[in-house]
C-alpha cells in the first residue's frame, strides 16, 4: 500500500501511467491505448496493464473497461508485464528502484 500512496502522491493514476509508458516506448499516448494488434501497442499495453494492476491497485476488470478489451486479455498482459518490465528495465520513476 505504501507504494501505491507513493505514486498516487506523486500524481500517478492511469492517465499518467498512460503518458509513462509513451515516453519509456518512445511513442505517442494515441498508440499505447489504441485497438489492434500492433506489436509496439501490444508490448506498451503489457506494461501500461502490468503497472496500473499490480503498482496502482486497478482492477482488471476496470482496465478492460478503459481500453475496451476483453477481461482475460487484460490479464494476460498483466502476467506478461511482469517479463516485459524486467527485460526492458523500465521503471516508473527512478526512486523505485
Amino acid at each position: 500500500f505504501e507504494r501505491r500512496f507513493w505514486l498516487y502522491r506523486k500524481g500517478y493514476d492511469f492517465d499518467r501511467l498512460v503518458e509513462r509508458v509513451a515516453e519509456l516506448l518512445e511513442m505517442r499516448t494515441s498508440e499505447v491505448v489504441r485497438t489492434g494488434k500492433f506489436a509496439r501497442t501490444v508490448e506498451a499495453r503489457t506494461v501500461l496493464c502490468y503497472w496500473a494492476n499490480r503498482e496502482l491497485g486497478m482492477r482488471v476488470v476496470e482496465l478492460a473497461r478503459r481500453l475496451k478489451l476483453a477481461q482475460p486479455t487484460v490479464t494476460q498482459s498483466v502476467a506478461r508485464g511482469e517479463k516485459v518490465v524486467s527485460e526492458k528495465g523500465l521503471q516508473i520513476e527512478k526512486e523505485l528502484k
